[in-house]
């Protein structure tokens, strides 16, 4: 008897496993369905939850669904018209020539924008075009975002003992250690 409740308990938690492993692989297939721009608009709870499920859990290569989850979050970021992400900078120019890292840190900037917005019903705007007389890296909104996301993306990588980058990431490793972070970021005195 004890055998049989055995067994039943190891095929359901292996049922809710293949289950939950799944998740992310079917919203990316959702999304490969959608006809407009418009339907991206409406998984933005589903896509915080795939970043908070990518940053928060540590990396693999051999977990699809955690690998479709950064693709489900990158198609969004392409597709998705009510948010712009500025993919540029300081940081990632110290990480531009690794596409896992690249995709991490935009991963970093749609988790806290989303975060904002769901959580905290704050908009982070980065207005492609600029008030006079400032630069796009001058926004406040932009380099919030920047900051923002550098954090999580270093404490990811801390977390996961993925630091050995590049001489100038780990500038930007190093200022954050020192809470300079904000003024190696933008240049600042």
């Amino acid at each position: 008897m004890k055998t049989k409740k055995t067994i039943n308990l190891l095929v359901f938690l292996f049922s809710i496993s293949i289950m939950f492993s799944q998740e992310h692989t079917d919203l990316l297939k959702k999304m490969e369905a959608f006809d407009n721009n418009e339907m991206y608009d409406t998984i933005e709870q589903e896509i915080l939850k795939a970043s908070k499920h990518v940053l928060f859990q540590p990396f693999s290569v051999k977990d699809q669904d955690k690998n479709d989850a950064m693709k489900a979050i990158d198609r969004w970021s392409i597709y998705t018209e009510n948010h712009t992400f500025p993919v540029m900078g300081k940081l990632y120019n110290s990480i531009k020539n690794d596409e896992y890292l690249v995709s991490l840190y935009k991963t970093s900037m749609v988790s806290y924008i989303l975060d904002q917005k769901l959580n905290y019903n704050r908009t982070i705007t980065c207005n492609i075009n600029p008030p006079k007389g400032k630069t796009y890296l001058e926004q406040n909104d932009v380099q919030e975002l920047h900051y923002e996301s550098a954090l999580i993306f270093i404490n990811y990588l801390k977390e996961n003992n993925e630091l050995k980058q590049s001489k100038s990431f780990s500038k930007i490793v190093a200022s954050n250690e020192d809470n300079n972070l904000r003024k190696e970021l933008f240049n600042l005195p």
